[in-house]
């Protein structure tokens, strides 16, 4: 860490940076409508979640997303093995 902190400050000091000179791909519309936000959010790239939120907030949102996948898969085996377990079963323990 610290010899990528002196290496690469702006990765690590993302909040000390001039951001007059940045321009943000993210919308500042509001809308009226309720989970309007969704759309805008998944269309941004990786790359600018990091140009923005700093590297902290990066592999948070990869390691949610990768848990999210890992609990997606889980489901989808948990109910390929489990359902016809449920369906052929007696009901009577």
């Amino acid at each position: 860490y610290e010899v990528l902190l002196r290496k690469f400050p702006s990765l690590y000091n993302y909040k000390k940076l001039d951001r007059s000179k940045m321009g943000s791909a993210l919308p500042t519309e509001r809308s009226c409508w309720p989970l309007a936000w969704v759309k805008p959010v998944l269309e941004v790239s990786w790359r600018e979640v990091r140009r923005e939120a700093g590297l902290d907030a990066y592999f948070f949102l990869r390691y949610i997303r990768v848990c999210a996948n890992i609990t997606t898969a889980s489901a989808i085996w948990a109910g390929l093995l489990l359902w016809p377990t449920y369906y052929t079963g007696e009901g009577n323990m």
